[in-house]
């Protein structure tokens, strides 16, 4: 299997964060009634009885964007790569019916400072807002997965293609 370099990792992070990033400044999510303190990751998926089609790496043009995977513990667990800017914080892991669903919180974790005087933190104004995320297997392609982000904001969304990388990771 090819190893991610740090830089490939953060390219495909910077995906979707960019996808949210849309969404955020769409539905005016700079606004400090929007966005939360950090929260605890929780990123363990809900007990279901076909989220073993979900374990593996998911890829778009060969670059690993989403990882699931089954833990110590034989719980499955989703994930993403590693990235030096934006940490990932996953909370909410749940089905509706055979998609995932799950909240995710980008918190800023780069050099810069972002204080002004509407912003005496010096938080970056995106830092902390949470983006509902679905995944869902494409019907008769088990090794597609399609990814989105939901938003009364933004109705007509792109979905995502991610392509299975590997089946099994741990």
């Amino acid at each position: 299997m090819k190893r991610l370099t740090r830089s490939a990792s953060y390219r495909s992070h910077l995906v979707l964060f960019i996808v949210c990033l849309s969404a955020c400044v769409a539905s005016g999510c700079s606004q400090s009634t929007n966005r939360v303190q950090r929260v605890a990751s929780s990123p363990v998926v809900t007990k279901y009885p076909k989220a073993d089609a979900f374990v593996g790496e998911w890829a778009i043009n060969g670059e690993v964007g989403i990882l699931i995977r089954r833990d110590s513990a034989n719980q499955v667990v989703l994930g993403f790569p590693e990235n030096p800017i934006w940490e990932s914080v996953i909370n909410n892991v749940r089905f509706v019916g055979d998609e995932l669903h799950f909240d995710q919180y980008f918190y800023f974790v780069g050099p810069d400072d972002f204080t002004m005087p509407s912003n005496p933190s010096g938080d970056h104004p995106f830092s902390g807002v949470r983006n509902h995320i679905v995944l869902a297997l494409v019907e008769d392609e088990p090794d597609k997965l399609l990814s989105w982000l939901v938003s009364d904001e933004l109705p007509n969304i792109e979905k995502d293609v991610y392509q299975r990388a590997s089946e099994t990771i741990h």
